[in-house]
């Protein structure tokens, strides 16, 4: 019973639920925005109930995103609730997992608009792997991966696609309880001991605490040790942090490199680097506010990192561009509580929030943030191109050129490194055909600056650099 509370406090960053210091929203344009460093959107959950938190989030491309909910009023209710978007965050619909009454949610794992994966923990003969193919509208326990045992307490699912899967959960019969499948759930196989590092004394997984990279997957335990496969969870490793025994997330940018960040909820915390997939760490002596609840990777970035803090004491955000070394603060964010979240690019994040009011609940990130270390004339998405400006290096205007396939509404501007919008160079609807636009860096320093073209059909970022 000890593990388990402890594993349901860090499913929920372990924040003071009775105490949300709601921070009042500065109203820009009409409605509740954060535009700083940045800009940071707010929407709504769209959670049936108030108070509710986001308590893990899966962003799947562009415009499909999950997240999984949690009560943050204090109460400690068990829900099921669950939210979809299919518009980039800006609208979420949101239902519940069936089945599993007196259960909360780990996690959630999603590979399409429609195909979405849960693990529930502490429902009595209902905990286990859940599955939808429908969006959600219905979803079916997976018996296979059992679950049933005084025990299990499953923390961690993952699908690296449609069909071939991974699911760990804390000891069974002496070692972990994880499972593997190669067609979709439909049959899970419980990994053989002897594919397992052995288990410490007392050790176990936590909810949430994992990240995967093609056929590499990670997670992390609470005796500061991270395990590690690098064929989809058949085979395993583990090796100790040193310096560490507790409660470790654990991320990663690339196979090789990754950061594990210690919890802690009087400080911002203390964070180790890998460059060899996680058999070596060694501590970082970082500098700036990195915040301790949760830590991710920007995905296709050089070395770009987020962080985010809940706690009402140590609430917010930061940045950084180089792996941890160095964190900057987003301001405007500070004292706000930032839960859960998950990066698709440098254009793409969703951090979850409490639905303290019907118009509360999610951020999205609109802006450009890190280097995509693309380096391409042409950048395309689905329906449109943006070609690299030209002259490049410029000093101080460029020519930015974009194609599109059909009319569209699009938005084209200008961020700094830190993602702040210098400048908006066209916005509305352009017929089908090729468009240049001239930009002036008069009044800004030199540096490195980023184009967005942004429509419904998704976004594309190119590089251009300022030499005064």
């Amino acid at each position: 019973m000890k593990k388990v509370i402890v594993c349901v406090l860090l499913a929920v960053a372990a924040i003071s639920f009775a105490k949300m210091n709601e921070k009042p929203l500065p109203v820009i344009d009409g409605v509740n925005s954060l535009r700083d460093n940045g800009n940071w959107v707010m929407k709504a959950s769209n959670f049936p109930n108030p108070a509710t938190g986001i308590g893990y989030v899966d962003v799947v491309d562009e415009n499909v995103a999950w997240a999984a909910g949690y009560d943050g009023s204090g109460g400690g209710a068990k829900i099921q609730d669950f939210i979809r978007s299919v518009d980039g965050g800006n609208t979420w619909t949101p239902g519940t997992v069936p089945g599993a009454t007196g259960g909360s949610i780990s996690m959630i794992c999603a590979v399409s608009d429609m195909k979405a994966w849960v693990a529930i923990h502490t429902a009595p003969n209902a905990q286990g792997i859940y599955h939808t193919s429908d969006g959600g509208q219905t979803w079916e326990r997976q018996e296979s991966a059992n679950y049933n045992y005084p025990t299990s307490f499953p923390n961690v699912v993952h699908f690296f696609n449609e069909n071939d899967g991974f699911c760990q959960g804390d000891g069974v019969d002496g070692y972990l309880e994880c499972y593997t499948t190669t067609d979709g759930g439909a049959n899970w196989t419980r990994v053989p001991e002897e594919n397992l590092a052995p288990t410490l004394p007392g050790e176990w997984g936590v909810v949430g605490y994992y990240d995967a990279i093609g056929d590499n997957i990670w997670f992390s335990t609470n005796k500061g040790r991270v395990y590690r496969s690098s064929d989809k969870g058949y085979t395993w490793e583990a090796s100790q942090i040193e310096g560490n025994s507790d409660y470790t997330d654990v991320r990663f940018i690339n196979p090789d490199h990754g950061i594990a960040g210690r919890f802690s909820n009087s400080s911002n915390g203390e964070i180790w680097e890998t460059f060899d997939g996680g058999i070596t760490w060694a501590s970082i002596s970082f500098s700036g506010m990195k915040y301790h609840d949760h830590i991710d990777a920007v995905p296709g970035t050089e070395n770009t990192w987020v962080s985010t803090g809940v706690n009402p004491e140590n609430a917010g955000a930061s940045y950084s561009f180089d792996g941890g070394h160095t964190w900057t603060s987003w301001d405007v964010m500070e004292g706000i509580q930032m839960l859960a979240m998950d990066w698709y690019n440098n254009t793409t994040g969703i951090v979850g929030d409490f639905n303290t009011d019907p118009n509360r609940g999610v951020f999205l990130f609109d802006g450009v943030l890190g280097t995509s270390g693309i380096d391409e004339s042409a950048i395309t998405a689905n329906g449109f191109a943006l070609v690299s400006n030209y002259p490049n290096p410029f000093n101080p205007e460029t020519t930015i050129s974009f194609t599109l396939n059909n009319n569209e509404n699009i938005n084209l501007s200008v961020y700094n490194s830190h993602g702040e919008k210098v400048s908006e160079l066209a916005s509305g609807e352009f017929k089908a055909g090729s468009h240049s636009v001239n930009f002036d860096g008069k009044d800004l320093a030199s540096g490195v600056y980023y184009t967005k073209l942004s429509s419904v059909n998704g976004v594309v970022t190119s590089k251009m650099i300022l030499v005064k």
